[in-house]
This record gives C-alpha cells, structure tokens and sequence, in this order.
C-alpha cells in the first residue's frame, strides 16, 4: 500500500505540473510575462497558491520550466540527429527546418520568455548559467556540426561558436518578426524555406570578389 499511495503521488504530481504548464503557457501567450503572476497562475490551473510554491518560488522560475518543457519535444528531434556522418549542409538544412517550425509554433511563448530577459531589471542582472540553458544541448550539437563543417570545407572557416551565436541571434530576431507579421504570413513552409535559404547560403548569390 505505501508504494501504491507513492505511485498515486507521483502521478498527481505530474497531473499539477502539467496543469501549471499548460496554464502558463496560455497566460504568456494571451498577456506576455507581465501577465503572469502566481495568483493568476493558481487560478488557471485551479491549484491553490501555496501549490504554485511548493513547486517555484517566483516567476522566474515558472518561466525557466516553460522554457525547459516547451523544448523537450525540439531537443529530443536534434539530439536524434547523427552529424557524425552525411553531408553537413544537408544536416544543418534539417535541423533548420525542426527548429524553424518549434519557433513558428511556439512563437508567443518563446516571445514572453525572450521579452521577460531583456524587459525585467533582475533577470538582466542574473548571471546566466550556459550549464543549464534549456538550448544548452541543442546549441552544442551544432556548434560540433559548424565545426565538423568547418573542418570538411563544407562551412567557412569561422569559428563555430560565432556561427552558433549568429544563428541564436537570427532565430530569436525571427520569433519576433513571426509575430509581427502574423497575418502576411499565408505559407508557413514557405516562409520557411526561404529563411533556410538565406542561413544556408546568405543574401548574395556569389562571393563577392576580394580586392
């Protein structure tokens, strides 16, 4: 019986971090970071506020395990991919078109999440702990493609953690704009592939002959 009621535990544990979740989640995705509080959180999960504490303390916290959570799915398809083999451009080509369409898809989130970093004073003051980055796993697979790239002559010879910074950069850059123009946006795939287009081979369609 003890193992059953732990059993029973375990599960209603689970069921209140997914009720917290999804009830996050609709929150950022209706009034940004702002918007979300502890007692609107509550609410929404139907929890009491205490609940909300014994699993965050603050804020921040909830957001740290939105933004964890909403990348289980991204990060389980990109650490799935083999780089150790194959053509670097056509793996670098897939795993764009993974992380494009989580960014589409999750855009108002992810907004939330990048707004509260810039916009709230002691968020900008946290030291950031590249360790336990919720990308952390998914940036270091393509810093190791970048370099592998790099290596083979299929990439330029630039250092692969400014490609992977530049790249962070665009797709941040890019949740905005997805926003932004929501409703121009008719063809999601096609939007898509034109932004592949430009990462993969840039906005001239030649090297520029050095003087």
């Amino acid at each position: 019986m003890p193992k059953l009621s732990e059993e029973k535990k375990a599960v209603l544990e689970s069921m209140t971090r997914e009720a917290l979740f999804g009830a996050a989640v609709a929150i950022l995705e209706e009034d940004g970071w702002q918007g979300l509080t502890i007692e609107r959180l509550a609410a929404a999960a139907g929890v009491a506020k205490g609940t909300v504490y014994n699993y965050f303390r603050d804020k921040r916290e909830i957001i740290y395990f939105v933004a964890e959570r909403s990348m289980e799915e991204v990060r389980e398809k990109v650490l799935a991919t083999d780089i150790s083999e194959g053509d670097p451009v056509k793996l670098l080509d897939g795993l764009l078109e993974t992380l494009l369409r989580h960014v589409f898809e999750k855009r108002r989130t992810l907004s939330a999440m990048v707004r509260m970093m810039v916009e709230d004073a002691e968020m900008r003051s946290m030291t950031c702990d590249s360790g336990n980055h919720p990308a952390r796993e998914i940036r270091e697979k393509l810093v190791d493609l970048f370099r592998r790239g790099a290596a083979e002559g299929a990439f330029p010879p630039i250092d692969p953690l400014l490609m992977d910074a530049v790249l962070h950069a665009t797709l941040h850059g890019i949740i905005h704009e997805f926003i932004v123009h929501e409703e121009q946006v008719r063809d999601v795939d096609e939007v898509i592939s034109a932004v592949k287009g430009l990462v993969l081979y840039g906005f001239c369609r030649k090297e520029p002959a050095k003087p």
